[in-house]
This record gives C-alpha cells, structure tokens and sequence, in this order.
C-alpha cells in the first residue's frame, strides 16, 4: 500500500469568494467525493470556477482567496500543470524538468531522469534551449513533463500523486495529445496516480476520463456527474459512450 494512502478524496461544503466578496462567492456549501487512481475530467463553460478549483486542490491554504470546507484529502504530494506553461526564463528546458526533483536528487542524477523524460515525450533535442527560444506549444509539453518528472518521482517511491491538469493539450496537435493522454492513462492504470483535468472538449473527456463533471452557474454545483465504461463490447444495447455523449451536449448547451 502508497504511503499516504487512502481510497477517495472528499471535500465538504466548500465555500470559495476573492476579496471581500463574501456575498458573491465562487463556491458555497459544494461537496464532492473523488476515487483514487483514477482520472476525472471536469467540463464547463468558460467562467465557470474551473481553475479556482484546481487552484484550490493545489494550494488549500493559498491567500488568493478565502476558503471554508472540510477537506480530506488522500495525499500531500500534488503536481500541477496550468493553462500558461509557467517555466523560468533562466532555466533550460531540461533545466526546468529536472526542478521539482531538486530535494531528492544530485544534479547529475535528476538531468538524467529529465532527459529520459524529455525522449519519452519526443523533446530531447530542446534540452538545452530556453523558454524564449521554443514555440508555445513546445512549452506547454515541457509544462507537461515537467509535472510528470515529480509525478513518476512519487509513484516510483509508492508516494500516491494528484496531478491537476487545466486544460494541458490547449496548444497541442492529435498526435501530441494522444502520446500524453497514453502515458497519463499508463501511470493512472499501474495505480500509480490520481488525476483531475479541466477540458472544453467532451470529447476529450470521453476518450481519457472514468468520470466527467459538469460544473454550471455560480456558486458553482454540479449539472452532471457521469462514470465512463471503457471499452464497452455489448450488444443489443445503447452504447454508454455515445448515451454520455448526448446527454453532455445537452447539459453545456443549457449552462
């Protein structure tokens, strides 16, 4: 069993404002109960407190906003990956891979964790370049290894990782957001990881996630709470996928 280990994460009557909005808030009296190792998608339309919750999943106890709930949270060890890339300008792309295994590496060793990261992910030949001389899509991958370099840390120790994930292909092609989704799809079935993605594509979330939320209104609650079968083989039935599919194009058509 993971250190850390627990079977859901649970959040109770959340209450989210910024400033003193206390009258207007983001959430308020929100609860929800999520599985370990697996991946959850949230869909919603743009405004909606999609980011704020991540940002709270990441940072409980940031001063950005104000916050009441009771959280039970099934791990410490959290990695995330924002709509901006975020890497540090003065910081090489391999650099900026190898940053979150600082407290546990020497430099020799976590530059070459990172650069087999990188080869996974087809970016080896940027290693060596900054920030200002890569594409943006180029940064939101190395964003994205980056996350995963502290996330395979963790699971590899038997440390069970959050990765929160906001919109992380925005800026990616087909091929880019298959390789990625297979290998978050890889760590999620070696029960090695628990995700939560915000995505505006259902499909998106059909092909990845076991279970898509959708968020509507402010304060923030739940239009749909769907759990996805894979690999659905029946006949002489309505197949799941296609039924989700539907009923989720009608839900964000009304929100």
């Amino acid at each position: 069993m993971a250190i850390f280990e627990k079977e859901e994460m649970e959040i109770k009557n959340l209450k989210i404002f910024y400033g003193n909005m206390e009258d207007n808030p983001v959430f308020d009296g929100f609860s929800l109960k999520v599985k370990t190792k697996s991946i959850t998608a949230i869909l919603a339309p743009s405004g909606t407190g999609k980011t704020t919750f991540l940002s709270f999943l990441a940072f409980p106890d940031s001063k950005k906003f104000n916050v009441s709930c009771d959280f039970n949270s099934f791990s410490p060890f959290v990695s995330c990956v924002f709509q901006e890339p975020r890497l540090f300008p003065w910081l090489s792309v391999i650099e900026n891979v190898a940053l979150p295994l600082r407290r546990f590496y020497g430099k020799k060793k976590r530059l070459e964790l990172a650069g087999l990261l990188l080869k996974e992910n087809s970016l080896y030949g940027l290693r060596d370049r900054f920030p200002c001389e890569i594409s943006g899509g180029e940064k939101g991958r190395v964003s994205i290894a980056r996350a995963l370099a502290y996330a395979g840390f963790c699971s590899h120790n038997g440390l069970l990782p959050l990765i929160l994930l906001d919109e992380p292909c925005k800026s990616q092609d087909q091929e880019k957001k298959n390789e990625f989704y297979g290998n978050l799809r890889n760590l999620v079935e070696k029960k090695s990881a628990t995700v939560i993605f915000v995505t505006h594509s259902i499909e998106e979330a059909l092909s990845v996630a076991d279970r898509i939320l959708v968020f509507k209104d402010r304060p923030v609650s739940l239009a749909g709470d769907f759990s996805i079968t894979k690999n659905y083989t029946g006949s002489g039935q309505s197949n799941p996928g296609k039924i989700a599919r539907l009923e989720l194009m009608e839900i964000l058509s009304k929100s």
